[in-house]
């Protein structure tokens, strides 16, 4: 299976990205994975979507939402961060996952 690749969209985008805490950018990379693919369960108006086209607004509460949660489980993350292999990005990944049922994740 091909590795997914998240489009920026822009150099603008992949700057603004780049910036992203470690576990935004997992969650955000998680849920192009599961919003943009080309399967059976794919939405088709995001296919092509980019993260550059994410809405000013809504990035600021994808932040939000992300750093109140992982201070609301800062004790959890920590134990879990002590893992092999295991950091933010991947949390923020199963932050995604989970939340929304894809049955992966915490």
């Amino acid at each position: 299976m091909p590795e997914f690749i998240l489009d920026m969209g822009s150099p603008e985008g992949a700057k603004t990205y780049n910036e992203l805490s470690p576990f935004v950018r997992g969650y955000i990379e998680a849920a192009f994975f599961t919003n943009t693919g080309t399967g059976d369960d794919a939405e088709s108006d995001l296919e092509n979507a980019s993260f550059a086209e994410i809405a000013p607004d809504s990035l600021a509460s994808v932040i939000a939402d992300c750093t109140d949660w992982q201070a609301k489980n800062a004790e959890l993350l920590s134990l879990a961060y002590q893992r092999e292999g295991y950091d933010e990005e991947a949390a923020g990944r199963d932050y995604w996952f989970t939340r929304n049922g894809h049955g992966v994740g915490f």
